[in-house]
């Protein structure tokens, strides 16, 4: 145990004014701030010459959408899929597919079909829109002078059909649905009826030009079958007829499933032949693994071994009294009569094992020699079968060639008559059914699709609303001159020191750098200052040796959870990344850290129901990362014996400069030996007005429980009212 003293204790640091770093806003740094309620005012004054312009436009842009003319939309919806069934689906499309599967390369082709200008043609024949007015205007006045000059070319030098198909193309809209196979075929014009009942023929057009393209497609390929089935007849009949001739000359005999008999014993013994090999090493490897084993002395773990009955009792009784000899060595001693019958019982159950073992070899050696005498057999007879076939050989050969050539022949021209039945009985357009449907035909509209007034005298209004404020707010902010004078001091002043002492002194009997208290020292400690600042420039110091730093206290003192939250916040705003573990669920003050107070934490990552991303947090005005107590609410003293914490703690060392453990008192719990394990840095906090002998039984608790690098301090009652304020 470590040896402490008084005289430790009475260099304890009293933390009583733990005043948080604030990050400082933009305006704070240059000196200037803006004054909310003076831009308030300033716009009230200017209240008429910002309404007044807005009402002005706001009329003017009310007068100017009665004025335009209304167009109205009207949208007609095409699904690409198969039209086909079971019972009009082509017999080369046996599976069903066909043209239902179509990619997106596909639809968007189709699209540029409805678009292009032959079926615009189609429909303005249909509809005689080149009698409307609409689409049979002439050019102006204008556009006729500028074509004179020779500036513009436009629509003087076209006839009158390329005017019509201009407009008609400028008015219709076709686009793909996304994520689906729907194409929408929109149509714009003045007359609502109109733009309906253009939409829908469009979208008739297309479906009979898919029918038209379709049949005329059957057709070239019904008249290409009947070619090719006319010159393939004759060859079939006579790839046949050399196939019969032979085999009879031959005198090759044909048992089941068109095999020659000599082929079908052969085959029947080569597969005899590789089992009895396949049994002979199957036994001879299972035989030499167990001999190998008892070879070795160790222990006989074998699947094999396993299945035998007997040895499955004897390897149940071998266990029975291993755990029998544990138990009794624990109380006796190894000479005790009863632990030597318990080993010599253990040595007789070896020894029959063994045996046992032994005697499934043999069994095994017995089956492969079996096994082998059988291949042996085997492969005699398929050597005189090989003779015998091989005399045969030859004129095998040539009758497969032959039939192969026959029944290539025939399969081709059969396949060719299914397609030429099949593509005969579609010639007929009628009979086709296009890859597409209507799924919604154009009606009227009964809104006008430009302009849509109200929104337009909206936005409009409100843009200029927007526009002359903003310009005022911005002739007062850029046009004022920047206030002058002493910067604002600190939000958070601290109590006067009450006589700290100037470092927080490095304490305990195994401590790393003992002159480290001197180091703090020369680097500026010499007046008395914020014990918070000493103790960050503490761990500072301390560099890698402070990666981990456990933060805990006495029993029903909650002053080290507040202790280790303001370190963590003054670590982070010194620029250190920096990360705060609540392993204290207990703890009220490490509650409010987050926005949501259900946000996974330590007991989630540690059950591993959340993975260290979900459970890392950023701190509400702070850059420092908390991982919260989370979900579990799980017993404190339980979370520092998990398995996973030191895992845990140790992936956050290697990823962070400092890692703050906000603990539990340590001294009495179980498997703190684990963190101690760590070589962390401890602080542990005391409250003012404590006892002594407390603090040094404290101290004695963590000391036995491993902790070697201690630093105590008094954490006051007023530092925990700051840090809850900033929390």
């Amino acid at each position: 145990m470590v040896e402490t003293n008084i005289s430790h204790y009475a260099a304890m640091s009293n933390i009583e004014n733990a005043s948080l770093p604030r990050e400082s806003s933009p305006y704070a740094e240059g000196g200037r701030e803006i004054d909310v309620r003076a831009l308030g005012r300033h716009l009230w004054r200017r209240r008429f010459r910002i309404i007044i312009p807005t009402i002005v436009v706001g009329l003017l842009a009310a007068v100017a959408v009665n004025f335009i003319a209304p167009y109205y939309s009207s949208e007609a919806r095409v699904l690409i899929e198969s039209g086909q069934t079971v019972f009009n689906r082509p017999a080369s499309d046996s599976l069903g597919q066909g043209s239902d599967v179509v990619n997106p390369e596909a639809i968007l082709s189709q699209v540029q079909v409805i678009s292009s200008r032959d079926l615009a043609r189609e429909v303005i024949q249909e509809l005689k829109l080149d009698q409307l007015p609409e689409f049979a205007q002439k050019p102006g006045r204008l556009i006729r002078v500028l074509n004179w000059l020779g500036i513009n070319v436009g629509p003087s030098v076209q006839t009158q059909e390329e005017r019509v198909l201009a407009a008609f193309q400028k008015n219709l809209h076709a686009y793909h649905v996304d994520l689906s196979r729907v194409i929408v075929i929109e149509f714009t014009s003045t007359n609502a009826e109109l733009a309906a009942r253009i939409a829908n023929a469009v979208a008739d057009a297309y479906l009979r030009l898919q029918q038209v393209s379709r049949a005329a497609a059957t057709r070239q390929s019904t008249q290409w079958l009947s070619n090719e089935i006319a010159s393939l007849r004759p060859r079939v009949a006579e790839a046949e007829a050399k196939v019969e001739a032979f085999r009879s000359q031959a005198n090759l005999y044909v048992g089941a499933g068109g095999v020659t008999l000599s082929a079908q014993q052969l085959g029947e013994l080569t597969t005899q032949l590789t089992t009895a090999r396949a049994q002979k090493g199957d036994a001879e490897s299972r035989a030499a693994a167990i001999r190998s084993m008892l070879r070795s002395g160790g222990s006989i773990e074998s699947t094999d071994m396993l299945n035998s009955g007997l040895i499955r009792a004897l390897v149940e009784r071998r266990i029975l009294l291993q755990a029998a000899l544990a138990e009794q060595s624990a109380t006796l001693l190894p000479r005790h009569p009863r632990i030597r019958e318990l080993r010599a019982q253990l040595a007789d159950l070896e020894q029959q094992i063994r045996r046992e073992a032994e005697a499934v070899v043999r069994s095994f050696e017995n089956d492969a020699r079996i096994a082998g005498v059988r291949a042996e057999q085997i492969a005699n007879q398929l050597d005189q079968l090989k003779k015998q076939a091989s005399v045969a050989g030859e004129q095998d050969v040539q009758l497969r060639a032959l039939e192969r050539e026959a029944r290539a022949q025939r399969e081709l021209l059969e396949s060719y008559l299914g397609r030429y039945r099949d593509a005969a009985s579609r010639e007929d357009p009628a009979s086709v059914q296009p890859d597409a449907r209507i799924i919604s035909r154009a009606a009227p509209a009964l809104e006008p699709t430009f302009p849509k007034k109200v929104p337009i005298i909206l936005i409009v209004t409100l843009g200029t609303f927007l526009l002359i404020a903003s310009l005022s707010v911005g002739s007062a902010i850029f046009g004022a001159p920047a206030p002058t004078g002493p910067s604002t001091p600190s939000p958070v002043p601290g109590p006067a020191d009450n006589g700290r002492p100037q470092h927080l002194p490095w304490i305990g009997g195994r401590s790393s750098d003992d002159n480290l208290g001197d180091k703090a020292m020369a680097n500026g400690s010499s007046a008395p200052e914020s014990t918070l600042a000493d103790l960050t420039r503490l761990i500072q110091l301390r560099e890698a040796e402070a990666r981990l730093v456990v933060v805990t206290g006495m029993e029903g003192d909650d002053g080290a959870s507040r202790c280790a939250l303001a370190l963590a916040r003054s670590l982070a705003a010194s620029g250190r990344r920096s990360a705060l573990v609540c392993l204290d669920t207990d703890a009220a003050a490490l509650h409010q850290l987050t926005p949501d107070p259900r946000a996974p934490g330590l007991t989630d990552l540690l059950f591993g129901v959340a993975t260290f991303s979900e459970a890392i947090h950023r701190e509400t005005g702070s850059r420092c990362h908390v991982i919260p107590p989370g979900r579990g609410g799980s017993n404190p003293d339980g979370l520092a014996s998990a398995d996973r914490l030191i895992l845990i703690l140790s992936a956050l060392a290697q990823t962070y400069d400092h890692v703050v453990v906000a603990a539990q008192p340590l001294g009495h719990v179980e498997g703190a030996e684990r963190i101690a394990a760590l070589k962390p840095t401890v602080i542990l906090v005391t409250p003012p007005g404590g006892a002594a002998t407390d603090a040094v039984e404290t101290f004695d608790g963590l000391a036995r429980r491993g902790f070697s690098d201690i630093a105590m301090v008094t954490f006051a009652e007023s530092t925990e009212t700051t840090a809850a304020e900033a929390a």
